[in-house]
């Protein structure tokens, strides 16, 4: 008969222990099991080896989530508050921004200069740590570098609108000054 880890309530995993221990140590059908061989964690009441012993009263609520299929392995609690740190899973990979920051980047440069251009280029470097701390499993990092590059694409086109309006401005003025001094001239 195989042993088995298992993932307590508070998600620590624990064992290995077989079988004939479950019930003594309130392992229900709800708590993720895993031994060798098995491809992932599995809900205790989902391996026909061990139905017979586990703890009658399993329950239904607070069950936790199963594994990521793709086998990274979760490091840390999110600042979300709903993530729960287990091996082998990790939560979806939050947005990268890259396509919406690549195309604010390139308008500000071709429009506005390079001051807008910088805050871009700050854009899609956070957008592309994304990827880099979700495949090393650190998601808080990877939610937290999300983040950062929407927030420097917001900065880039609020730097492209005030450079606009100071541009449109300038115009006004450069402008309205040469018609008032042509008209002004002529009388």
């Amino acid at each position: 008969m195989n042993e088995y880890f298992y993932l307590t309530a508070s998600n620590e995993q624990r064992g290995p222990v077989p079988p004939t221990k479950f019930e003594q140590l309130g392992i229900t059908g709800d708590t993720l099991i895993w031994c060798k061989g098995m491809d992932k964690w599995e809900r205790a009441e989902n391996v026909p080896e061990v139905r017979m012993y586990l703890q009658r009263n399993t329950q239904a609520c607070g069950a936790p989530e199963p594994p990521n299929p793709y086998g990274y392995g979760y490091q840390g609690g999110s600042s979300q508050g709903y993530h729960t740190q287990r091996q082998g899973y990790m939560p979806p990979k939050p947005d990268t921004n890259l396509v919406p920051a690549i195309i604010v980047t390139s308008f500000s440069f071709f429009c506005c200069g390079l001051v807008g251009a910088i805050a871009g280029a700050v854009s899609i470097y956070k957008a592309t740590q994304v990827d880099n701390f979700y495949a090393s499993g650190l998601y808080d990092q990877a939610v937290l570098a999300a983040n950062e590059s929407k927030k420097w694409m917001k900065n880039t086109i609020i730097i492209d609108i005030v450079l606009a309006l100071l541009v449109v401005l300038l115009y006004v003025f450069i402008f309205g000054g040469v018609f008032w001094l042509v008209g002004t001239s002529s009388m």
